[in-house]
């Protein structure tokens, strides 16, 4: 038998499954995808670190892992949740032209290395600096259907809990669901003006 989760054992959905099917996950049994992990871990071990689990990395090295084995397109995920918040997100930070919508971009990372840093995806947005290149910014994200949960267990820099209303159900409302997902993008693009703040890096949203 499963395991099942504490958060949803009466109707033995787990909170995994949850994460799975609101955002994605890693394509981990890929040959290549195995095959760069444990690159990545001998590199990591040499360097002093310890792994706490069998497919541990570094938060650094776990991040380069994630964006190069994708389930599928960062800049037009798959899965509607995803494809809608990085959508929203991207009318808040008020871009526009197709250079623009290509510089945010979503990350699927449950399944991976980053669960163990607490992390099931990221949103990053590339930024022009004065010297004529970019710096990238991120903001990860932790899902939970236990909308309890303490926000001082996550290492991601914002907490997705509770239910979010399933598109297929009979009963789904559309108005609830957008606006669920207008307020988590209102979330990531305060945090996005933050961490920008602190780098000094301005950011001019369409004019950029």
């Amino acid at each position: 038998m499963r395991e099942m989760h504490f958060e949803n054992i009466q109707n033995r959905y787990t909170g995994k499954e949850y994460e799975f099917d609101l955002l994605g996950k890693l394509d981990t049994q890929n040959p290549n995808y195995q095959k760069e992990l444990a690159r990545l871990q001998t590199l990591a071990v040499e360097h002093g670190y310890h792994p706490r689990q069998k497919n541990s990395l570094p938060f650094r090295e776990a991040v380069a892992l994630t964006k190069k084995f994708q389930p599928g397109d960062p800049t037009n995920p798959d899965k509607e949740f995803a494809k809608e918040l990085r959508l929203a997100l991207a009318e808040k930070l008020g871009l526009e032209s197709d250079k623009q919508l290509d510089s945010l971009k979503f990350f699927i990372s449950a399944g991976g290395p980053l669960d163990a840093h607490g992390v099931d995806g990221f949103v990053t947005l590339a930024v022009p600096v004065k010297n004529g290149g970019e710096r990238e910014f991120m903001v990860s994200f932790d899902v939970t259907r236990n909308p309890d949960k303490e926000e001082a267990q996550k290492a991601a820099d914002l907490l997705i809990g509770g239910d979010i209303p399933d598109t297929s159900d009979s009963d789904f409302k559309e108005d609830e669901y957008l606006d669920i997902i207008g307020g988590y993008a209102e979330k990531i693009s305060i945090l996005l003006a933050e961490k920008m703040r602190q780098q000094n890096v301005e950011f001019g949203g369409a004019e950029h």
